[in-house]
């Protein structure tokens, strides 16, 4: 399994999410790695939770990797655009299990909202 599932391929690859987002580079970036000062609209992502399917004849052949996505924008609007597209970009390829609405995130004085998806990756 990939330490983060192919959430970044499948936003890189989105339209919407890169009209909103950038492209060059597109402004997603591991959890660690958003550059200090990073112009907004941006989101960070990271693997929180990993779990092999295990079965009692077999090992294991694929895993489920918890994924969450933090978007952080200047106002409302924009984060729920960005929520809005990354959520639609990835949900084809992975299920959604928890989410928050826009709020201003009072550290950063950004509007920041949570995607967390589970994505099933074949070993």
């Amino acid at each position: 399994m990939s330490p983060n599932p192919s959430l970044f391929e499948i936003l890189n690859a989105n339209a919407t999410v890169k009209a909103l987002m950038g492209s060059a580079p597109l402004r997603i970036y591991p959890w660690d790695r958003a550059p200090e000062n990073a112009k907004v609209p941006y989101a960070v992502y990271a693997v929180y939770n990993g779990n092999p399917e295990n079965y009692l004849g077999q090992v294991p052949d694929i895993d489920n990797a918890g994924t969450q996505v933090e978007i952080y924008a200047g106002n409302g609007a924009s984060c729920q655009a960005c929520y809005i597209a990354i959520r639609n970009a990835v949900e084809p390829f992975a299920h959604m299990t928890s989410f928050s609405t826009p709020a201003l995130d009072v550290d950063t004085d950004y509007y920041s909202a949570r995607l967390e998806f589970d994505f099933w990756e074949p070993r």
